[in-house]
C-alpha cells in the first residue's frame, strides 16, 4: 500500500487531487512534468464493483485464477481466466479486515492475505490484525496468525511473501520492520535487524523472498533493501547514475528471475510506472533499470501486481484517493477497477 499512517494518506489524497487538476493545465505548467507514456499494456479484466478499492492481487499458476483483495469491502474476489468473478472469501469472514497484501502458496494450496484494521482511513476496530491463509480449492480458513496485541497500536501490516520452507514474512510500514511466522506458529514475531536496519526500512511496503529463504527484498522509502533474515543485515541496493532514476516509492515488488526485480512505483502522483531492475552477481546492486510501463492514462494509484504466464497483471486504478479527509468514500467519482496485462 502506498501510504504509511493517516497523515501520509491524507497528503496523498491532496497530492492526487492536485495531479488530476493539472490535466487541464496550459503549456509550460507543472502538467508537463507528468511521466511520458511508454510501454504497452492491455486491459485484462474490468471488475464489476466500483467501490471495491482493490489493493492486493495474487495469481494461482495452476488454475490461472487471479485473487483481488478489497480494502473497503473486506473481502477477496476470485477472477477466472475467462473473467468470471466470484466471492472467494466473503466480507469480514472470520474477522477479516481491510485486505492489503496477497500471495499464493502453490506448494501448500493456500492464499495468504494481510488483514490490517487501519488499512482504510476509518479504522475497523474489532477486526483481526494479522495474516490469514485460505485454502485455494474452496476459500476455507486454513490458518490465522495474529500480530500480538502486546506490541501496541503503532503497527500497520502491508505486504506478504513466503519462502519454499513455508516461512511467511510481512512488512510493517508504520514501524519500518518485518514480521515472520514459521509453519505452525500462531503469532507473528519481529525479525531481528542489525543496527540501523529499521531506518533503512522506513515505509516498508512490497516484499519478495528468494525461494531458498536466504534473502528478502523490501520496497522502502529510499529504495529497495536487501535483508538477510538470518543475520538481520539490511543493505540498500545501489543503482546506476543514469535515468530512469532510483528505486524508491515502490508498492508491489516481484522476483521475475533470480537476478531481476519488477516493481510498481507509485510514490509520486503523475509519475507512476512499472520498472525492472537487473541485479549484479551479489544481488546487492542494480546494474540496469528499465521502464516497462509509464504514463498510462488508466493509472489512478496503481498498487500491486502478480506475475502469471510471462506477464504482470496489475491493479491500474486502486482509487485510494477517493476517501475524503474524514474517511468517507466518495462513491460518485468511482470507476470500475481495471486489471492491466503487461507482457514481461
Amino acid at each position: 500500500m502506498i501510504r504509511s499512517g493517516p497523515k501520509l494518506f491524507f497528503a496523498l489524497v491532496l497530492a492526487s487531487a492536485c495531479a488530476r487538476s493539472e490535466n487541464s493545465a496550459p503549456a509550460g505548467s507543472a502538467a508537463e512534468s507528468k511521466e511520458k507514456p511508454s510501454g504497452h499494456s492491455t486491459i485484462a479484466f474490468t471488475m464489476r464493483e466500483k467501490d471495491l478499492i482493490p489493493e492486493g492481487i495474487a495469481a494461482d499458476p495452476a488454475t490461472g485464477r487471479l485473487f483481488v483483495g478489497s480494502i473497503e469491502k473486506r473481502k477477496i474476489v476470485a477472477l477466472s481466466p475467462e473473467g468470471k468473478e466470484s466471492n472467494f472469501v466473503p466480507s469480514g469472514a472470520a474477522g477479516l479486515g481491510p485486505v492489503i497484501g496477497l500471495r499464493v502458496d502453490s506448494a501448500r494450496g493456500r492464499l495468504w492475505a494481510v488483514s490490517e484494521p487501519k488499512g482504510r482511513p476509518k479504522s475497523d476496530p474489532g477486526t483481526f490484525h494479522g495474516i490469514y491463509a485460505f485454502t485455494l480449492s474452496d476459500g476455507s480458513l486454513a490458518a490465522r496468525i495474529e500480530l500480538p496485541r502486546s506490541l501496541g497500536p503503532h503497527h500497520e501490516l502491508n505486504d506478504v511473501c513466503l519462502d519454499d520452507a513455508g516461512t511467511v514474512y510481512v512488512t510493517d510500514n508504520a514501524a519500518g520492520t518485518i514480521f515472520r511466522a514459521a509453519p505452525g506458529e500462531k503469532k507473528l514475531s519481529e525479525l531481528p535487524l542489525a543496527p540501523a536496519g529499521s531506518a533503512k526500512l522506513k515505509d516498508a511496503n512490497g516484499i519478495v523472498c528468494t525461494p531458498d529463504g536466504s534473502r528478502l527484498y523490501v520496497a522502502a522509502a529510499d529504495g529497495i533493501v536487501a535483508v538477510d533474515p538470518k543475520g538481520g543485515t539490511a543493505i540498500l541496493l545501489s543503482t546506476p547514475p543514469e535515468p530512469p532514476g532510483g528505486l524508491g516509492g515502490f508498492d508491489g515488488l516481484y522476483l521475475e528471475a533470480p537476478d531481476q526485480l519488477v516493481g510498481i512505483q507509485n510514490g509520486h502522483p503523475g509519475k507512476e510506472r512499472v520498472l525492472r531492475a537487473t541485479l549484479d552477481a551479489t544481488g546487492l546492486a542494480a546494474t540496469r533499470i528499465e521502464v516497462l510501463l509509464a504514463g498510462d492514462p488508466r493509472f489512478e494509484i496503481p498498487t500491486t501486481g502478480a506475475i502469471l504466464h510471462g506477464a504482470l497483471f496489475l491493479i491500474a486504478n486502486s482509487q485510494l484517493a477517493s476517501y475524503d479527509p474524514v474517511g468517507n468514500l466518495d462513491r460518485r467519482k468511482l470507476a470500475r477497477p481495471v486489471i492491466l496485462r503487461l507482457p514481461l
